[in-house]
């Protein structure tokens, strides 16, 4: 969360190389992140593996989107419309995928300990 703050704070002060090296971070981090979640569910066999994994690829490619949109060199205006349309993802992946698909997973995996 340090990091998308981070991310909307150099957006919002045209501070480009401050945002490719947030989001190249991110990239990293989400990446491993979820592949260590992944290897998780599948030690554990949870029943939604495939669906979550999708989860997790969308928000890879809306990072990936970002990237793009960054690249693009937005006037004051249109950074101002990436930082708002980050906040808005975020907000949403941490309502629906955390607070709803990882909860999920975090019920399972205590009901289904991995031997």
């Amino acid at each position: 969360m340090i990091k998308f703050n981070e991310l909307i704070s150099s957006i919002s002060c045209c501070q480009e190389e401050g945002v490719a090296e947030i989001l190249s971070f991110l990239e990293t981090y989400v990446i491993t992140h979820f592949e260590a979640e992944e290897q998780l569910m599948k030690l554990c066999d949870y029943p939604q593996y495939a669906a979550h994994k999708a989860q997790h690829a969308k928000f890879i490619e809306t990072l990936n989107d970002f990237k793009r949109e960054s690249d693009m060199g937005y006037q004051q205006a249109g950074n101002l419309y990436l930082a708002l349309k980050i906040q808005q993802k975020v907000l949403e992946w941490l309502i629906h995928h955390i607070g709803q698909s990882d909860k999920q997973l975090g019920v399972f995996m205590k009901s289904s300990p991995i031997d």
